[in-house]
């Protein structure tokens, strides 16, 4: 799973989608704008564009990157950058990598009690 923060132009990991990847210490995020997804992979230093995997807790790691959030954000179903949006994964294991769906993304809201806003209406409605 991870979050991505469009306020704080940042990309949380959870550390669960790090295991599955065998806890790399570096890591390449690649986007297909055209299909909506975000791959997550493994790599090794030195390679153009890997991201060093630093722990900011127990639970995640985090990027900030304002042109990767940018980016992303054009994606998402709904781009308000008032909220944060979760977007679950899935391990492709014979090819190595964590596969995101961009549009299935939730905005998360910390005002509400569970935190989570209905993203699947397409009608919006202002009073």
């Amino acid at each position: 799973m991870i979050t991505l923060d469009l306020k704080k132009n940042r990309i949380r990991i959870y550390k669960s989608t790090l295991e599955l990847l065998g806890n790399p210490r570096y890591i390449h995020i690649l986007i297909n704008p055209t299909e909506q997804k975000l791959i997550i992979r493994p790599t090794v230093p030195g390679k153009k564009a890997s991201l060093k995997v630093k722990y900011k807790n127990d639970t995640e790691c985090a990027f900030y990157s304002t042109m990767l959030v940018n980016k992303l954000s054009g994606l998402l179903p709904r781009n308000d950058p008032e909220y944060s949006y979760r977007i679950s994964g899935r391990l492709i294991e014979e090819q190595g990598f964590a596969l995101f769906d961009i549009a299935t993304a939730t905005a998360i809201d910390s005002s509400l009690d569970n935190g989570i806003i209905d993203t699947s209406r397409s009608e919006q409605h202002e009073y």
